[in-house]
């Protein structure tokens, strides 16, 4: 009698054990979680090489910052899609005499979709002169898991010229 009370004990642990439905974890393909501080550490990364293509005159580093769809919309112009394009009009400045683009970030927020970052900067002639000041807006996505620019909009603090 005693073996048949174990034996019926053990079957109902059995099934009590078993009427678990939650799936179990799988940790194998688990993707790693959005870390912000991560996405600024990568944007801060970014925007260096950015600034140091810049004032090499290395277009196609500038346009690598940015992502194969990426667009630029500055100001009174149309907006450029894509790095080819990108790189032309970095080119275009540098050859206009542009030489140095400082990049100050203030705020990045979001998610693992999109993340956004504000700030300003400042353009300076290869004399030193500064040529333009301003505020701008990135939005940022992965590509190949690296965050690129892809978005990017500034304005300048520079009035424009008097209408003659």
């Amino acid at each position: 009698m005693k073996s048949m009370q174990s034996f019926m004990v053990a079957l109902i642990m059995v099934a009590l054990i078993s009427c678990n439905n939650e799936p179990a974890a799988d940790t194998t393909s688990a993707a790693p979680a959005f870390s912000l501080d991560s996405a600024k550490a990568a944007i801060a990364a970014s925007n260096d090489a950015f600034m140091a293509a810049f004032t090499k005159g290395d277009s196609t580093g500038v346009a690598a910052c940015y992502a194969t769809d990426g667009k630029i919309m500055p100001a009174g112009m149309p907006a450029i899609e894509g790095q080819a394009g990108i790189s032309g009009f970095v080119a275009a400045s540098v050859h206009m005499g542009l030489k140095d683009f400082k990049l100050s970030t203030s705020n990045v927020w979001g998610g693992e979709e999109l993340v956004g970052e504000e700030g300003t900067y400042t353009l300076t002639a290869a004399d030193g002169t500064a040529v333009d000041n301003g505020k701008y807006i990135v939005l940022w996505k992965k590509e190949n898991g690296a965050w690129k620019m892809f978005r990017d909009v500034w304005t300048s603090n520079v009035p424009p010229a008097p209408v003659k």
